[in-house]
């Protein structure tokens, strides 16, 4: 019994050889247990009962790269010292350098999703930032309001219809303040009634400018401005949460959290979609009226080209017709003078 077991712990632990290649052959992969097609990055492992044993006879794990896990036992050693790195595109030699510098245990996807989250969490802080300025714009433009011509324009109006409706004079607002300040004389005006201040309130209405369309059409720029830039920050956030999707599609808890996600997302986006289509509805009806301005500016330059060219070709009958005068009266002296001429021969 004793020497049984003395024999057993004097087996040798199997040696075990890591090596990358583009995969000739078919073969199943040895974690996830699906075909590989050949010709595809694997990274592979050598195992040997000893050092006695050929290569060619040893047992070999073939594993797709993404499945691969650093192991514990991994040589420390430059990766151009393992078989098959130096062959291996770029862009591989990229992954293998990340995954064995991440350390034991890791494995290409972890480190994919780590990235994405890394991403997704400075496109996160990206689009607190666009809300933070669009916040601080809205804000701004609250606290700027109306500028204050038009205030002072339109308490003018107001004062002016509410003199004209009790007394039926317009008072300046300056004189009015004036005549405040001196004391008041024995006539009294009687306090407005409730019909006067009704007519007040409607002349003033009435008498309200309009806004030009220039000012109407800056802000619905400004918003479509800004619901693009929240339509490409959600559209990025969709392309990493389907990034993420494709890194976990062999883990069904994760695919369905990021499904979660995407169908959120997807519900942000149609918000913001229908902000830019309300935005692009605004800038359309503000076009078409800059456009009927437009058209009634150019009927009324024609009109004034028209007026221009019948008095100009007026002047020039005119100056025409003095012009004939003149030639007439010059030849009716030649005549004259040609007969005195003739008389004196």
């Amino acid at each position: 019994m004793a020497s049984s077991s003395s024999a057993a712990q004097e087996v040798p632990a199997p040696i075990r050889t890591h090596f990358m290649e583009y995969l000739p052959i078919r073969a199943k992969c040895s974690v996830c247990k699906k075909p590989i097609t050949p010709h595809t990055f694997t990274i592979n492992t050598m195992v040997r009962k000893s050092k006695k044993e050929k290569k060619k006879d040893a047992q070999v794990e073939y594993c797709h790269y993404n499945c691969w896990k650093v192991p514990d036992d991994l040589a420390h050693k430059p990766l151009e010292q393992f078989r098959g790195f130096v062959n291996l595109k770029p862009e591989h030699q990229v992954k293998v350098r990340k995954m064995i510098e991440a350390g034991p245990g890791t494995t290409w996807r972890a480190i994919v999703e780590q990235e994405l989250q890394e991403q997704l969490d400075a496109s996160m802080n990206l689009d607190n930032v666009k809300e933070e300025h669009v916040d601080a714009v809205e804000h701004q433009a609250a606290a700027a309001g109306p500028s204050t011509a038009s205030k002072k324009r339109k308490h003018v109006h107001f004062d002016d219809d509410m003199t004209s409706a009790l007394t039926g004079t317009q008072t300046p607002t300056a004189a009015k303040k004036s005549n405040q300040s001196q004391p008041s004389s024995s006539t009294s005006i009687p306090p407005p009634t409730a019909s006067t201040s009704a007519s007040a309130r409607r002349a003033s209405k009435k008498q309200k400018p309009a806004p030009s369309p220039s000012s109407q059409h800056a802000n619905p720029n400004a918003k479509m401005n800004l619901a693009s830039a929240k339509v490409s920050a959600a559209g990025a956030k969709m392309g990493l949460i389907g990034a993420k999707m494709a890194a976990a599609a062999n883990n069904p808890a994760l695919m369905k959290k990021y499904g979660e996600e995407m169908k959120a997302q997807g519900r942000v986006m149609k918000k913001y979609g229908e902000e830019m289509r309300q935005c692009g509805r605004e800038i359309a009806s503000v076009a078409k009226a800059q456009a009927g301005q437009s058209k009634k500016q150019a009927k009324q330059a024609k009109e004034q080209a028209k007026q221009e060219a019948t008095r100009a070709r007026q002047q020039a009958q005119r100056a025409q017709e003095q012009t004939t005068q003149v030639l007439a009266s010059l030849g009716s002296e030649f005549q004259d003078l040609m007969s005195q001429f003739n008389q004196h021969s």
